[in-house]
C-alpha cells in the first residue's frame, strides 16, 4: 500500500488548453507513419455525414414487380394464382420457331 500512495501522492491539476501549456523548444510532436493494414480493402470508401452524394451516379429505383399473366402488381408469372386478364393471348415466339437441336440417329 505504501507504493500506491507514494506513485499517486503527487496531484495532476487540469490545465484550461494549449494555450496555457508551458512552451518548449523541441520539436513538435508528430503521428506515426501511415502503415498500409492487411487484408481485403474495403468496397468503398465510408463518407462523411456532412459530404456531398455523387450526382452523376443514377439510383436504382427498384419498382415493385408486376405480373405478365394477369397483369396486378406485387407478384410475378411464377408465383401467380389468378386467372389470366388476357385468354385470347397470341402463342408465344418460342412454339412457332422449328426446333434448332438435331435429331441423334
Amino acid at each position: 500500500m505504501t507504493s500506491f500512495t507514494f506513485a499517486y501522492e503527487p496531484c495532476v491539476l487540469p490545465i484550461n488548453g494549449p494555450n496555457l501549456w508551458p512552451q518548449s523548444n523541441r520539436d513538435t510532436i508528430l503521428p506515426p507513419p501511415y502503415r498500409k493494414q492487411p487484408g481485403r480493402p474495403k468496397k468503398r470508401r465510408r463518407r462523411e455525414h456532412d459530404e456531398p452524394r455523387n450526382t452523376y451516379r443514377v439510383p436504382r429505383i427498384h419498382a415493385p414487380g408486376k405480373c405478365r399473366k394477369c397483369g396486378q402488381v406485387g407478384h410475378n408469372k411464377r408465383s401467380c394464382k389468378n386467372d389470366p386478364t388476357n385468354e385470347t393471348a397470341p402463342p408465344s415466339q418460342t412454339a412457332a420457331r422449328p426446333s434448332l437441336r438435331r435429331k441423334i440417329m
